[in-house]
């Protein structure tokens, strides 16, 4: 009879730890997720303290928030959500500097024409805001994201220079240099392999090239 006894204490013991454990987690969630305050969090948790007086649940709402329990659920919680988002952040800046050090030759075949889309590496895939493709299918016009504005992020991500100092086209330019919001027209054989020649040596015109 005791031993019964002593099983059905530990499984409501266990039971209460869990369900706790449950408050826990979800006041956790809402002061920290849904930017809940205490008082209103401790009243989601217990709906009956919304009969009592507002200084008394804000006196329970300290004391449970006080609590080993809760306070390691907001700080587990608040823990996983900076893992995400430093993730999240290392995910935009890994694409933001894909599309700052663009190569654009790597979009090229040998012999100027522009390569598929299967076959261009991942990295150039990337930086790739557009494509147009010919009635036959091949890629006959792309636009890479803008490299200048990647840059600017970059650099001041990395505080290389305050915003106001960030790089910009110089004065006088003809125009955004290849790597800028640039259209290749692949519908002429002999203008892309101009460009790709250009490419190669390091400028371009920039701006839209080839024609329809």
């Amino acid at each position: 009879m005791a031993a019964a006894q002593k099983k059905t204490t530990t499984r409501r013991t266990r039971a209460d730890s869990a369900e706790e454990q449950m408050k826990a987690d979800r006041a956790a969630q809402l002061v920290c997720v849904e930017r809940k305050s205490q008082i209103e969090a401790y009243i989601a948790i217990h709906p009956n303290a919304a009969d009592w007086k507002r200084e008394s649940v804000g006196c329970e709402a300290a004391k449970y928030f006080a609590r080993p329990i809760v306070v390691q659920a907001i700080a587990d919680l608040r823990q996983r959500t900076q893992n995400k988002n430093d993730k999240e952040i290392s995910k935009i800046i890994k694409g933001i500097a894909i599309i700052a050090e663009f190569d654009p030759r790597q979009c090229y075949n040998d012999d100027g024409t522009i390569k598929p889309l299967k076959d261009m590496p991942d990295e150039v895939a990337l930086a790739i805001e557009s494509l147009e493709f010919s009635p036959s299918g091949a890629i006959r016009k792309f636009k890479v994201a803008n490299r200048l504005q990647a840059q600017r992020l970059l650099g001041s991500r990395h505080k290389l220079w305050n915003p106001d100092d960030a790089p910009t086209p110089p004065a006088g330019s003809p125009g955004p240099q290849v790597s800028l919001n640039l259209h290749i027209d692949a519908s002429n054989a002999s203008e892309a392999g101009r460009i790709y020649r250009e490419i190669m040596k390091g400028t371009a015109s920039g701006g839209e090239n080839g024609g329809d």
